[in-house]
């Protein structure tokens, strides 16, 4: 009789289904938190309950997502210990770049955020840093780092704490990236997602920069995020003169990758400049005092510099020349 008179039976499901849709919508995130991680069960224990807190905060929906690279602790178990919510996924192959690209593979929200595993966020993190992604108002967000007070050792300088990604204040348009504080709409990662020759041996920082530089040239906007900074709270040891002197190694062998393959750059007088470098190095050396200089550091850095690209000379360049990235833009 109900088909007859064309009249259609009540759905009694359909309210049901609604509210399960409409719950669905709701467990999607505006907003993914990537946080990488090597061997970093200790750091997590004591660092991503911050992170966590301020997911938990936000004022629209979030997600907490831990790359585990290729652990040989119990990471994935400490992940869980100090979050409730939060999914690890594995990046098998160590490398902070690839494990950066496993995450953002990973993320389900429109903006996705980046912070280290000895990091220490405050509890508006989330809602400040995705703001203006979410607005419209940017494509890339870098916010305020800070070196904890108790690494702040009276011989450690200023340029040493830059070295840490000391950057409290970040300047409002074309704010550098760095690893510890920044975010992107993911479809601007899944565009240009990090390059994996980068963060990891020999080439083991300036993944992040290499980010910056490439949003740089496609004129994404890039903006400074302000208030409370995020506190950097790394491993000590890392301010021993050994690691000082890999770190300032690792940058010059970094920026040698930068010039040859994506700058096209000049590399005159290599062997002559390698030279004149490593009797600057062994003066200053010899000169030290308990803790490496400044300028040893930044010699040590042009010597490695140097170094590489003595090696990387007449290798096949891994990007197109910048005159040729013009012609395509």
């Amino acid at each position: 009789m109900h088909e007859a008179s064309g009249h259609t039976a009540p759905d009694r499901a359909a309210p049901d289904r609604a509210a399960s849709d409409h719950d669905a919508a709701e467990r999607v995130p505006a907003v993914s938190v990537v946080v990488c991680t090597r061997n970093g069960a200790a750091r997590l224990r004591e660092h991503l309950g911050s992170v966590a807190a301020a997911v938990a905060a936000s004022a629209r929906p979030a997600e907490l997502i831990v790359v585990d690279n290729g652990s040989h602790d119990d990471t994935a178990a400490a992940a869980t210990d100090a979050a409730t919510a939060v999914r690890v996924v594995l990046a098998p192959i160590a490398g902070l770049a690839r494990a950066r690209n496993v995450g953002i593979a990973a993320a389900r929200g429109t903006a996705v955020l980046f912070t280290d595993d000895d990091v220490d966020v405050p509890l508006d993190w989330v809602d400040r840093m995705a703001a203006p992604l979410l607005s419209g108002g940017a494509d890339v967000v870098a916010g305020g780092i800070r070196v904890d007070d108790a690494l702040r050792l009276p011989w450690v300088s200023p340029w040493v704490l830059e070295l840490f990604a000391d950057h409290p204040a970040p300047s409002a348009s074309n704010a550098f990236v760095v690893g510890a504080n920044f975010g992107a709409l993911r479809s601007v990662f899944l565009e240009l997602p990090f390059n994996e020759d980068l963060g990891a041996a020999p080439y083991q920082r300036e993944e992040d920069a290499f980010f910056w530089i490439q949003a740089r040239e496609a004129g994404l906007r890039i903006v400074g995020v302000q208030g409370t900074p995020v506190r950097h709270c790394f491993d000590a040891d890392r301010l021993e003169t050994p690691a000082l002197i890999a770190l300032a190694h690792t940058m010059g062998r970094c920026e040698a990758y930068v010039l040859h393959h994506w700058l096209h750059g000049p590399a005159p007088l290599l062997p002559l400049k390698q030279a004149v470098f490593s009797v600057d190095v062994a003066l200053r050396r010899m000169a030290r005092g308990a803790h490496p200089s400044d300028d040893e550091l930044r010699h040590v850095a042009r010597l490695s510099f140097v170094r590489e690209l003595r090696s990387l000379k007449g290798r096949p360049r891994r990007f197109p020349s910048p005159a040729e990235r013009a012609a395509t833009r």
